[in-house]
């Protein structure tokens, strides 16, 4: 069932300009919208109108550049996504690509890391103004969230300072997200949701990778081999090692905030990988998998719980 607040967003994308054609009273008959809720963080939709289909995300609006659109437009411009069809402060629209997501995929996990890191290096090949990434400021930021006690707080401060200091190199369009649900295979495989998009060092993009989608060791060996082989360049093992506990503590207190919000909200009209128990699981799975490669010696998926 739509809230009140979908069903005014409803009537804010029929009106558009990508979706013209008749007068303003008419134009949601035009349009057959349906909200995508599985593995989507945002409000999204599948929209038709005159016999074409579109994904449509909704942005919050937010002080600044919409780096999420600036990302969007340069991986469209260089068909690493689908094409944009209409981007402003609040609204994004490309043209539907129908697909499976790699996380769905039958196929075998080394396959799987192959189609992603393909994906990452494009992205990383693009040149693009966005934000520099800081994931200790943004560890920071989130551990301050009234989720977590002050005891929780104070062991993340501990963590972040058993990690080793990171000094950038070469700063890249990084996708940030590249979970396997990113990733749309159809006709053309194609790099979705470019919400954590930013400049970053490649080691970030490729911890971030791993960390997200729970690679084992020698997966994420797999990962850097293929990487490597693919840019032509040399991964720095300090940093990467270091990007990937941040990483892991990054996701940990976003899925555990994310779960105590919806739990404090008492709404439970989530989709089925985002329900408060799933998020809870991700959450602690971060965490142990920081517990078993960090040298702090907190407990952090027992103290985080």
């Amino acid at each position: 069932m739509e809230s009140t607040y979908e069903k005014k967003l409803v009537k804010s994308l029929t009106l558009l300009p990508c979706f013209s054609g008749g007068t303003a009273q008419n134009k949601i008959s035009e349009c057959i919208v349906t909200p995508i809720n599985k593995g989507q963080s945002s409000l999204c939709f599948d929209v038709l109108h005159t016999g074409k289909r579109y994904f449509v995300k909704y942005v919050k609006p937010m002080a600044g550049v919409n780096a999420e659109a600036v990302a969007v437009v340069a991986a469209s411009n260089h068909q690493l996504s689908p094409s944009v069809v209409y981007v402003d402060d609040n609204w994004l629209v490309t043209v539907f690509e129908a697909g499976q997501s790699l996380d769905e995929n039958n196929t075998i996990a080394n396959n799987k890391i192959f189609t992603a890191i393909d994906l990452m290096a494009k992205c990383h090949n693009i040149t693009v103004d966005l934000p520099v990434f800081d994931v200790f400021s943004a560890i920071n930021k989130l551990s301050k969230s009234d989720n977590f006690t002050e005891v929780q707080r104070i062991r993340i401060v501990e963590a972040i300072s058993s990690i080793d200091n990171i000094s950038s190199s070469k700063l890249v369009f990084c996708h940030g997200d590249l979970n396997y649900s990113n990733v749309l295979v159809g006709d053309k495989t194609w790099l979705i949701d470019y919400e954590c998009a930013c400049l970053a060092d490649a080691e970030f993009d490729l911890a971030m990778f791993m960390a997200i989608n729970t690679l084992t060791v020698a997966e994420q060996q797999t990962a850097t081999v293929y990487y490597e082989s693919k840019q032509n360049v040399v991964i720095d093992q300090g940093r990467l090692f270091s990007y990937l506990q941040a990483s892991l503590l990054l996701n940990g207190l976003w899925y555990l905030d994310k779960a105590h919000s919806l739990s404090l909200s008492q709404s439970e009209q989530v989709n089925d990988e985002l329900s408060i128990d799933a998020l809870n699981k991700l959450g602690l799975q971060q965490f142990m998998m920081f517990d078993q490669i960090s040298s702090y010696s907190g407990v952090l998926h027992n103290i985080m719980r």
